[in-house]
């Protein structure tokens, strides 16, 4: 049997997740950034990292660090997101399992920092499983986001590509 290095020391993920998910560091294009109010945009995964914490395999207290580009409609890259899912309970008899998750977007001239209880079918790879759709709470912003609140609706399209449709109050 291989030897496989086991992360067991959940300070040290906790250290770990402090210093990935800042790293979202935005480099806008050309194109516009969305700021408050309506707006639309897509994710495509470019990285996620499995910290297997509890019992061998997947188990409460498991952890994916998760990186994405944000695009626009256009297909242009606006931003990034990163996101740390904490696996809350295994399956809830309909074969789901449960993820807390906190999510930091990162633009050119601001972040947002949301939160969601997720279900998800895809334990191995990310909290969202085909076909998924869930809101996410916005608790915060930087820069031109500062201060916002609202919700994020996020659904994984027919055609694969995950949409993210933002709905965002910021004060004067």
């Amino acid at each position: 049997m291989a030897w496989k290095p086991r992360l067991s020391n959940r300070p040290f993920a906790a250290i770990l997740a402090a210093t990935v998910l800042p790293l979202g560091v935005a480099s806008a294009q050309d194109s516009a950034v969305p700021h408050c109010g309506a707006f639309v945009s897509y994710l495509e995964p470019q990285s996620v990292e499995v910290l297997d914490l509890g019992a061998e395999g997947p188990s409460a207290g498991d952890q994916r660090l998760i990186h994405e580009t944000i695009f626009d409609a256009d297909g242009n890259a606006i931003g990034t997101q990163d996101a740390l899912a904490t696996l809350l309970a295994r399956s809830d008899g309909q074969g789901r399992d449960l993820f807390f998750v906190t999510l930091l977007a990162s633009f050119a001239d601001g972040e947002l920092a949301s939160t969601a209880l997720i279900p998800s079918r895809d334990t191995a790879t990310r909290p969202a499983g085909p076909t998924s759709q869930y809101s996410r709470i916005v608790t915060g912003g930087t820069g031109a986001f500062a201060h916002a609140t609202g919700t994020v609706q996020l659904e994984t399209l027919a055609d694969g590509r995950r949409q993210a449709r933002y709905d965002l109050t910021c004060p004067d």
